[in-house]
């Protein structure tokens, strides 16, 4: 082989291996960059974990439940038609006065100032009351006894019944426990709710069973 066939030869070799050189850096270089020029590839930490995926606080925040308060018997439902049982040992449903109107209130306990002023609110408009048949009964957890003391002592014309395990409370959302003051229920002439007073203003209660009365 002539000296000249050698050289070119060793040429061809050599632009072989170039062409491969560049090849393999191509593919290194795809491999490690990341698209914003920075081609360094880091060196894997041998038991190094995975980063833990990144989660928003509203994706991940568990939804919370509100407890629903028990919710106040809603006026033109038909009211509880619970036994009462009054001061002499007497008893009768709510039903058994069909017909009247029929003023329900609670206070606990009835010698408080709050539930005193209600009851004797009621008495002082007895007559004007009874004239539009409002059938009055005070519900409170004291017995029979003390219920017959105080209606003698506050002269009340009406009737007060024991509720000493809130079953009647209960069944009208009022607190069977502790101190409350008065609550009114009104329930009309064909068994239902005609209205509510769950505020504390006995100052002007029996005028306002009388407006709804003369409805």
């Amino acid at each position: 082989m002539s000296q000249k066939h050698q050289i070119e030869r060793i040429k061809s070799g050599a632009a072989g291996w170039s062409a491969a050189l560049l090849v393999g850096l191509a593919a290194v270089a795809s491999q490690g960059c990341n698209g914003t020029g920075d081609c360094r590839t880091a060196t894997p930490i041998v038991g190094a974990q995975p980063p833990a995926p990144v989660v928003s606080r509203a994706a991940s925040a568990a939804p919370t439940s509100t407890p629903t308060p028990t919710s106040a018997l809603q006026e033109g439902s038909p009211a509880p038609d619970v036994m009462l049982t009054l001061q002499d040992g007497f008893q009768l449903p709510i039903s058994a006065e069909h017909g009247k109107l029929v003023a329900l209130y609670f206070c606990s306990p009835e010698t408080s100032p709050e539930c005193i002023r209600e009851a004797n609110g009621l008495r002082d408009h007895w007559a004007e009351l009874h004239l539009r048949h409002v059938v009055v009964i005070g519900v409170s957890p004291r017995d029979a006894a003390s219920h017959r003391a105080f209606i003698a002592e506050h002269r009340l014309p009406f009737d007060l019944v024991s509720d000493a395990d809130g079953r009647i409370a209960g069944a009208y959302k009022v607190p069977a426990l502790g101190d409350y003051g008065p609550q009114t229920f009104l329930v009309g002439r064909d068994g239902k709710l005609r209205k509510a007073w769950l505020t504390t203003t006995p100052e002007s209660r029996a005028q306002e069973i009388l407006d709804v009365a003369a409805d």
